[in-house]
C-alpha cells in the first residue's frame, strides 16, 4: 500500500499542512523539521502528486499538449522530426511534451467533448499551453480552442488566432530555389505534384511555383499542376499521369519528400532512371532523402531551429509570435543538365 502525506505526517508528528508546505517548499518551517519530514519522504521512496503539488502553489505543470489531425502521424517522417526537435529542446528546459490526435469527426458533439478536456487541462494549469501541427485553414480545432481562451502555437501555418502565434519556413524561398535550380539545368518542362489545397503549405508552395515560372516567361501548363496528399502513395499515383501525357516534362517538383519518394519507386518500376529520363526535386531534407539512389535534391527545413524557436516561447508564455524561418537547397544527383 503506497504511503500517503497522512502517513508522513503521523510518523513525523507534524500537522498534515507541514509536511504540504515542505513538499512546496514553503519558508516557514523550522529547519529541523524539515530535514525530519525529507528524511521520510526518502526512507519511503514518496512520490509527490506534480498536479497537486503545482495546483497548490497556483502554477502551470511543465507540460504542454502537443495536439494533430494527422491520421497516420507516424508514418510521416516530417511531422516526426519536428516532434522530436520540438520536444529535445522542452527536455533541455526540464519540460514535457505529450501529443493527442483529434481528427475532424462527423460527430460534432465527440469532437467538442475532446477538444473540452483540451480547454479544461488549460484552465486547471495542468498544462501550459498547446502545440499545433499539421493545420488546415481555419482549422475548427484551433477555432474552438482560441474561443476558449487556450494559449498555444502553430507549426507550420501563418494563420493565426487570438491567443495562437505561429512559426513557419519561408515557403516561397524554397520553392524559387527548386525551380530556379532546374531551369539553371535547361528544363522548362516542370511539373509539380503538390498537397491538398486546403493546407497553407500547398497553397504557398504551388503560388511560388507559378510566380517563378511566370518570372522567367515559361508557360504553365495545366496538366503539369497535380494536388495529391503528401503522401507516398500519392506521390506515386500522380506520376503515373504525369509520365504518359503526351508531353511529359523533363523535371518534377513535389511539395515534400514523402511524395518525392513515390515518384521515385513509380519511375523505377517503370525502367525509368533518374535522372538520366527525369529530374526530381522534394522538399523537406527528410532523413530518408540522403539514403536514396540517386540521392534527392530538396529544401532542407531547419528542423532544430524550429524547435528551439518552439520551445523559448512557449516556455516563456510568450504567444503572441509569428515567426518565418529561412530555408536552404540541398543538391544531390537527382537533376540532370539538359542539353
Amino acid at each position: 500500500m503506497a504511503i500517503t502525506i497522512d502517513d508522513i505526517a503521523k510518523e513525523a508528528n507534524v500537522s498534515r499542512m507541514t509536511v504540504s508546505r515542505v513538499i512546496n517548499n514553503f519558508p516557514y518551517v523550522k529547519e529541523e523539521t524539515r530535514k525530519k519530514i525529507n528524511k521520510i519522504i526518502k526512507k519511503y521512496n514518496y512520490n509527490v502528486n506534480l498536479t497537486a503539488q503545482n495546483l497548490a502553489k497556483g502554477t502551470s505543470l511543465n507540460l504542454f499538449c502537443l495536439l494533430t489531425g494527422i491520421e497516420n502521424l507516424f508514418d510521416t517522417f516530417y511531422f516526426i522530426q519536428i516532434i522530436r526537435e520540438v520536444e529535445k529542446h522542452l527536455n533541455k528546459k526540464n519540460h514535457m511534451l505529450f501529443i493527442t490526435n483529434i481528427l475532424n469527426m462527423p460527430d460534432v458533439s465527440y469532437f467538442n467533448e475532446k477538444l473540452e478536456i483540451i480547454s479544461n487541462l488549460f484552465h486547471s494549469k495542468i498544462i501550459k499551453g498547446v502545440i499545433i501541427l499539421g493545420a488546415a485553414i481555419n482549422d475548427d480545432r484551433i477555432n474552438y480552442l482560441s474561443e476558449k481562451n487556450v494559449k498555444g502555437i502553430i507549426i507550420g501555418s501563418k494563420w493565426r488566432k487570438k491567443n495562437f502565434g505561429c512559426i513557419d519556413i519561408n515557403n516561397e524561398e524554397g520553392v524559387h530555389k527548386i525551380i530556379s535550380h532546374f531551369i539553371e539545368h535547361g528544363h522548362k518542362k516542370i511539373a509539380i505534384i503538390n498537397g491538398p489545397k486546403y493546407l497553407t503549405t500547398a497553397i504557398e508552395r504551388e503560388n511560388a511555383y507559378f510566380e517563378t515560372l511566370k518570372s522567367h516567361k515559361i508557360e504553365i501548363k495545366k496538366e503539369y499542376i497535380i494536388n495529391g496528399d503528401f503522401s507516398k502513395a500519392g506521390g506515386r499515383l500522380a506520376v503515373k499521369k504525369i509520365l504518359h501525357l503526351k508531353d511529359p516534362p523533363t523535371a518534377i517538383f513535389t511539395g515534400n519528400d514523402e511524395a518525392a519518394i513515390g515518384v521515385y519507386e513509380q519511375a523505377q518500376s517503370e525502367g525509368l532512371k533518374i535522372p538520366d529520363d527525369i529530374s526530381i526535386c522534394g522538399f523537406d531534407n527528410i532523413e530518408a532523402t540522403s539514403f536514396l539512389s540517386p540521392g534527392l535534391t530538396t529544401i532542407a527545413q531547419p528542423y532544430s531551429e524550429i524547435g528551439k524557436f518552439v520551445c523559448n516561447s512557449a516556455t516563456a508564455g510568450d504567444f503572441n509570435i509569428k515567426i518565418e524561418v529561412p530555408v536552404s537547397l540541398v543538391e544531390r544527383n537527382s537533376v540532370k543538365t539538359k542539353k
